[in-house]
């Protein structure tokens, strides 16, 4: 395979080299849901934020909403609530891992880290029909991209941006043709990676639609899909 990928929906800077070496010694890394490419040598290949009204708007829509979001910069993620609501177990508290957290409640600490953001997640554990009613709210905000990862949350974007891009960005700096590169993805956030992709293979747990637009599916997440389908490609 001529390229190694691996996405990571976290504070990449201080765990890209544990989860990138652990694929390969060279790989890239494409991190939070495409706003940041960054080489196996470590260099920066792409990187967009929302801007900062941007985030200031959302950040009014979600607290008016008493919804929990998270926003991520390079190494802290800055959430709106205790995380102790998120159940430990859960996808939700996965999904906003990182080395370092701080408490933004008040709208004055919100506007102190506002440089530092990259993008953000919102999640709603308990209550689906009212990530949607907020997800209609955020879709109305100019300068926003909302995509999906699992039902229980929105992926909060700059405007025009997804892994679509890093993984282009990606490919260029490695000197990959766009056919001779595999991505793989379960949820809406995908469709753009996948869709770039020489070949875009979606998880079995992954959603119909995503299946759909994919070029193969694969086993699922926990039954090794990514290994089964490489090796059934490689070694046919």
């Amino acid at each position: 395979m001529d390229i190694i990928l691996l996405w990571l929906q976290v504070a990449f800077l201080r765990w890209r080299v544990f989860f990138a070496e652990s694929v390969h010694k060279e790989a890239g890394v494409i991190a939070s849901n495409g706003s940041i490419a960054i080489s196996g040598s470590g260099k920066v290949l792409y990187k967009a934020q929302i801007k900062p009204a941007v985030l200031l708007e959302i950040y009014r829509v979600c607290q008016s909403e008493d919804m929990l979001v998270s926003f991520f910069s390079e190494n802290v993620v800055y959430s709106t609530k205790e995380r102790k609501k998120l159940r430990k177990t859960s996808d939700a508290a996965a999904r906003v891992a990182a080395p370092s957290y701080e408490l933004v409640e008040r709208e004055t600490d919100f506007l102190q880290v506002i440089p530092e953001i990259v993008n953000g997640i919102v999640i709603e554990e308990d209550g689906p029909k009212r990530i949607g009613a907020v997800r209609e709210r955020l879709e109305k905000v100019n300068g926003v991209t909302c995509l999906s990862s699992h039902a229980n949350n929105i992926e909060l974007l700059p405007e025009g941006h997804d892994k679509r891009l890093a993984i282009r960005k990606l490919a260029e700096e490695l000197n990959v043709k766009p056919e001779n590169v595999i991505a793989f993805g379960d949820g809406e956030n995908d469709l753009g990676m996948l869709q770039e992709a020489g070949v875009g293979v979606a998880m079995k747990n992954a959603d119909d639609f995503v299946k759909k637009r994919a070029d193969a599916v694969t086993k699922s997440n926990d039954r090794d899909g990514v290994y089964h389908f490489l090796r059934s490609y490689f070694y046919k």
